[in-house]
């Protein structure tokens, strides 16, 4: 049974927009009605590119506006109100209805061992899909986590192999075998609700890459994604290559370039032993990614990097416009790692892209 009060709601706001445009005195054209559907979106707080691609001009007869040449405003707008008002109404109720369906779907007690929940939500409004940086598990995660926690929306960290709780599990060796590994875990969860992901350095690349073969093979796919700390992937030979290099050397190239091990890591042997061969095979995986154009990815992309960060500009991440729909774009005062300093900023963008693209 539909929402009444949603019901009402869109049925005031497309007569608040149709209203508007009636007192403007100008005939509708295709562009007015496509701002019709996208304004009633932005006041429904829903999902504009599906309103868009839903009712744009074929709910109009072809030659709409031969028949009502000459006639006044109000016969066109009468004629619009017609033929795409109850669509409009019908279409976005259904909709809804099928989203706070499937919303209520929570993960299963146990998850595949490449997944990591620290905070579970009765009833999530969505899903945030956490992919880590190089040589990183899901644990540099959790504070990410705990962030979202009492504002509805469910953090499902990926747990590579290699490390932490899959330690036992041998890291993959290249991007295909990763997103190979995403495919086994994940599918299944990903159907249970809407969701969007968030990837970091190497963790965007990869959520890129699996993004590209959820779409290739007509799954579920984000509502959009967020990339972080990554040079677009047409950008090549940035990447650290280190395959040829003893480990001491290895360990200090990745410290000087990201600062991100921990000095007393450095310090104890056993503690870089475990470390290594993640580490390594993490920074394999992304300097011998070979970069393959393909379709445009549709879903509205937020890039965010630190303002910092020596390996990222404006000259490496624009041309991220390629290969994804690059909506909104920020820079944050901070290295490679600016989350740490930055999580309510980030917490802020990520809430504003649910609300926007949700």
């Amino acid at each position: 049974m539909p929402d009444p009060t949603f019901r009402r709601k869109v049925s005031h706001s497309i007569d608040i927009i149709l209203n508007i445009l009636s007192f403007s005195r100008v005939c509708p054209n295709k562009n007015d009605i496509e701002s019709i559907f996208l304004m009633v979106d932005v006041l429904l707080n829903t999902q504009s590119q599906h309103v868009i691609t839903a009712y744009t001009m074929p709910s109009l007869p072809d030659n709409w506006k031969t028949v009502h040449k000459g006639e006044d405003i109000l016969s066109c707008i009468s004629y619009v109100h017609t033929h795409i008002r109850d669509s409009i109404l019908e279409k976005a109720i259904s909709d809804n209805a099928s989203k706070k369906a499937r919303i209520s779907k929570p993960l299963p007690v146990r998850l595949p061992e490449a997944l990591v929940c620290p905070y579970r939500a009765q009833k999530p409004s969505m899903r945030l899909f956490v992919f880590p940086h190089a040589g990183a598990g899901s644990s540099a995660y959790h504070a990410m986590a705990k962030a979202f926690k009492d504002f509805g929306i469910e953090v499902v960290i990926a747990a590579y192999p290699g490390r932490e709780i899959r330690f036992s599990t041998k890291p993959a060796q290249s991007m295909e075998e990763l997103v190979a590994d995403f495919q086994t875990h994940m599918t299944g969860i990903l159907e249970l609700g809407p969701f969007a992901f968030y990837g970091h350095s190497m963790g965007a690349l990869a959520c890129f890459e699996y993004t590209k073969k959820l779409v290739a093979q007509g799954q579920d796919t984000p509502r959009f994604l967020i990339l972080t700390g990554r040079q677009a992937p047409s950008i090549q030979g940035l990447d650290l290559k280190m395959s040829h290099m003893p480990d001491k050397d290895f360990i200090q190239a990745v410290g000087l370039r990201y600062n991100a091990i921990p000095q007393e890591v450095i310090n104890t042997p056993e503690l870089l032993e475990l470390l290594i061969p993640a580490l390594r095979a993490d920074f394999n995986l992304v300097a011998e990614h070979q970069y393959r154009p393909a379709i445009k990815l549709s879903a509205p992309t937020i890039l965010i990097n630190g303002s910092d960060d020596p390996w990222i500009s404006p000259e490496t991440a624009t041309p991220w416009n390629q290969d994804v729909t690059v909506t909104e774009q920020y820079w944050l005062r901070g290295n490679h790692f600016f989350l740490s300093n930055n999580i309510e900023n980030v917490k802020e963008i990520v809430l504003n892209a649910f609300s926007v693209y949700g």
